[in-house]
């Protein structure tokens, strides 16, 4: 694997480590909630992100378009590509403040600072990577997500290790309602991920093998979520807490308390400056002012608010067919050539 592959790879590991996937929260939400199982759920979904993360990078190589709302002119026309940005990049929006709700609600849990007060950090704190653009995402991604890759897989082994797993075949579900959930899952992930690998494809080389980083980043994601997966299954207590896995490495020892925090943390900062920097772009029009940067900060101020569990519940899974809708005009573009 080259280095313009990992450089993929982490781009896209970091855009999809998010709050919710860090904490254990949309694990238990979309995989654990009807306890039932999670594993084939699991590997399905990350086949989908897999999928449409490869065939996304490419496309946009092969059409050399490295602009979104560009790209879905291509690929889906003018007029569809218009009413799809517009929902996008409300999500975008949706998703930038989730995260800073996120961060607010870890200070404010941990007796820090209060909730409006972290809000107002985190956003100050995300401003040098949001006016950077491309260049700020993809050199954050690749020094940040391999850091909370790694501080993540180390807690869950930790946790594991102290754990005695005897999961009695809860991994194992092939269930109908298991893959309408794995599939809403990748496809709502996915929505978030396909403008940012669109908008910094263009910053890598043309020897990056699309297919190879994303197979990288859909292990990552399998491993974890399996892991996390396992650790929620044997602490029933954490599933309806908002932050559970903040509660179960908690209860182990401190220093795993503390990697845990910091990965989760990382994982909170590198969805929200992709995530940021696409909604700044929809809701700004690309046309930077100071006003009008201001007008938006302050917007995702105010819906940061909001419960970071109700984003997750509530508003999430709705674009998920957005998701399909942008999957399936990827395959048939690219079926094409």
């Amino acid at each position: 694997m080259s280095k313009n592959d990992l450089k993929l790879s982490f781009l896209y590991t970091g855009t999809l480590i998010g709050a919710g996937f860090a904490s254990g929260s949309e694990i238990a939400v979309y995989f654990l909630k009807n306890g039932e199982g999670f594993f084939m759920p699991l590997a399905f979904s990350c086949l989908i992100i897999i999928l449409f993360g490869a065939l996304t990078v490419k496309t946009s190589f092969k059409i050399q378009v490295f602009d979104y709302p560009a790209f879905m002119d291509e690929i889906i026309g003018k007029k569809a590509a218009e009413i799809i940005s517009f929902f996008t990049g409300v999500f975008f929006f949706v998703l930038f403040t989730a995260m800073i709700s996120a961060f607010g609600s870890l200070c404010q849990s941990l007796g820090l600072m209060s909730h409006k007060m972290a809000r107002i950090i985190f956003i100050l704190i995300c401003m040098p990577v949001l006016v950077n653009g491309p260049k700020g995402i993809i050199k954050a991604n690749n020094i940040l997500a391999p850091l909370l890759t790694l501080g993540i897989v180390i807690s869950l082994a930790a946790v594991l290790k102290s754990s005695s797993l005897s999961l009695n075949g809860v991994m194992l579900d092939n269930t109908p309602a298991g893959f309408i959930r794995g599939t809403e899952f990748a496809f709502y992930n996915m929505v978030s991920c396909v403008p940012v690998l669109i908008e910094c494809s263009g910053k890598l080389k043309k020897d990056t093998k699309p297919f190879l980083g994303c197979v990288f980043t859909g292990l990552i994601i399998f491993i974890i979520g399996s892991a996390v997966s396992c650790v929620l299954v044997l602490n029933h207590n954490a599933l309806n807490e908002p932050l559970p896995m903040i509660l179960v490495t908690k209860n182990i020892s401190n220093s795993v308390y503390c990697i845990y925090l910091a990965s989760f943390v990382l994982s909170v900062y590198t969805t929200a400056v992709s995530n940021g920097f696409c909604a700044m772009e929809w809701a700004l029009n690309k046309k930077f002012s100071v006003t009008k940067l201001i007008l938006f900060l302050a917007a995702s101020y105010f819906v940061s608010s909001v419960s970071f569990m109700v984003f997750v519940e509530k508003f999430y899974v709705v674009f998920s067919l957005i998701g399909l809708a942008e999957f399936t005009a990827v395959v048939i573009k690219y079926l094409k050539f």
